[in-house]
């Protein structure tokens, strides 16, 4: 009886001529070369990458420190950056690492040099070297809007299988990686209107005002600047999260009102802006001073004008006597700190949120208690 094989994504090869027969996937691709090792550029069907690109590190490469899992929040970003723009989107390549044999094919005729197909063996482990978020919010947009699948995504396929071969390419990718590519997304993307937002926030909130780093995602310790474009940019989404449907004009005036009145009531911010401290000192000794408290004050501001929709700037005051010194570690170690470090997970967020949403005297939303409960459970 003979064995019959499968169907497979994107042009499946079975060879029944061996008892177990291996199952190839053929992507159209260019071949490159870098210090003298080959790689490739092929270009696959995107509803074919959940299938083809698993999201978890393959077994034995698990433990390696270039394993990464996906951020659930910016996945879900670029997932409905694809569905709400079918027709202007661009993503860029995801950078895998093929743990075995691949094999490239040129075509008989003669053709321009290095362009043929790729055959990549579905026994064959891949992890994401960079663009794990993209992985994400592919499968995600397409649960959104299906007939993106049809579309095409580029790959960019590393072969190699030496431990020490793998950890200093993905250092040369970290360390050669655009770090600004998020601010200057957000300076020039002009269909997201949060980011219209935030750049009117830089020119209308006055301790935003010639205090915002633009360009890159981080502040040297030598800048004059407190903030990040990025830093700004997430805490309002945060904000203005389920107020999508209000007015744009609407939108604008609350985010100015609500930073304004929190900048009056943080008197270092305002120091940093008169030049009577530096950004870098207040980083080393204040919580405020980090994007982590613009996104636990948008988590606090958010609830605060929902329930308190006339009276929420008398409200804030009490954000004047918040003890805010990293030193106050029985407040903030474990939430914003974790042994000493500021943190930039979204649960730190949300502990830290909830600090100031019990100065503001607010109560805690069910998903907020019980990341609240598991943190005093952890402590005990």
């Amino acid at each position: 009886m003979s064995r019959k094989c499968p169907s497979l994504p994107v042009e499946p090869v079975e060879n029944c001529a061996s008892e177990m027969p291996d199952f190839e996937i053929h992507l159209p691709a260019i071949r490159g070369v870098q210090a003298g090792r080959p790689f490739y550029i092929a270009l696959c069907p995107t509803k074919f990458i959940p299938r083809l690109i698993p999201l978890e590190s393959p077994e034995g490469l698990q433990e390696s420190s270039m394993g990464r899992t996906a951020d659930r929040s910016r996945s879900q970003d670029i997932a409905r950056y694809l569905a709400g723009n079918p027709e202007s989107y661009v993503l860029p390549a995801i950078t895998c690492l093929v743990d075995g044999q691949v094999h490239f094919e040129e075509p008989a005729e003669k053709g321009p040099a290095g362009l043929g197909t790729l055959r990549v063996p579905l026994k064959s482990r891949i992890l994401i070297l960079d663009g794990v978020n993209r992985r994400a919010g592919v499968e995600l947009a397409l649960k959104l809007r299906p007939e993106l699948g049809d579309e095409t995504i580029p790959l960019l396929f590393y072969v190699d299988s030496s431990p020490n071969r793998v950890e200093q390419m993905i250092s040369g990718i970290q360390r050669n990686g655009s770090r600004s590519a998020r601010s200057q997304g957000i300076l020039c993307d002009r269909r997201d209107e949060t980011a219209r937002i935030t750049r009117e926030l830089i020119t209308r909130v006055e301790v935003f005002t010639d205090m915002t780093e633009t360009v890159r995602s981080t502040i040297s310790n030598r800048s004059f600047k407190l903030f990040t474009l990025s830093g700004i940019y997430h805490a309002t989404g945060i904000l203005l999260a389920g107020k999508q449907e209000e007015p744009y004009a609407d939108r604008l005036e609350l985010t100015v009102d609500f930073w304004s009145e929190v900048s009056r009531l943080i008197p270092d911010w305002r120091r940093a802006k008169a030049r009577e401290v530096s950004p870098a000192d207040l980083r080393k000794t204040y919580i405020h001073a980090h994007a982590i408290a613009l996104a636990s004050l948008a988590r606090a501001g958010r609830s605060l004008i929902k329930t308190r929709t006339r009276s929420w700037r008398r409200r804030l005051l009490p954000l004047r006597t918040l003890d805010w010194s990293r030193s106050n570690t029985s407040l903030w170690e474990g939430r914003a700190m974790i042994a000493g470090r500021i943190s930039k997970t979204n649960v730190s967020v949300v502990l830290a949120g909830n600090v100031i949403k019990k100065r503001l005297d607010l109560p805690l939303d069910s998903d907020e208690q019980s990341i609240e409960e598991r943190w005093l459970a952890g402590r005990s």
